[in-house]
């Protein structure tokens, strides 16, 4: 197994292409760019997409799980919040 780390985008939904089975452990911000990191098999080549949804304030998407907390910017005063919906099976 090892840990991925995945480029996220700033925005309300997007769809990150991960190795299928992974799991998800947290979101890290490195160089201002937050990153999904996820636990995987290094020998799996097929992909799943998982749709990420990335909250401030307001309604949480349904069907989805909350998986991290972040600071955008480090020493910012916003926060976010993130949810990813299950995989599809």
């Amino acid at each position: 197994m090892r840990v991925w780390e995945y480029d996220l985008q700033l925005k309300d939904t997007q769809e990150v292409e991960i190795p299928k089975g992974s799991q998800l452990l947290t979101v890290i911000v490195r160089d201002a760019i937050p990153r999904l990191c996820v636990l995987a098999d290094p020998n799996c080549f097929e992909g799943t997409k998982r749709v990420i949804h990335i909250v401030d304030i307001g309604d949480v998407p349904k069907n989805s799980d909350y998986l991290a907390t972040f600071r955008p910017e480090p020493g910012g005063h916003g926060i976010s919040h993130v949810f990813v919906e299950p995989e599809c099976k």
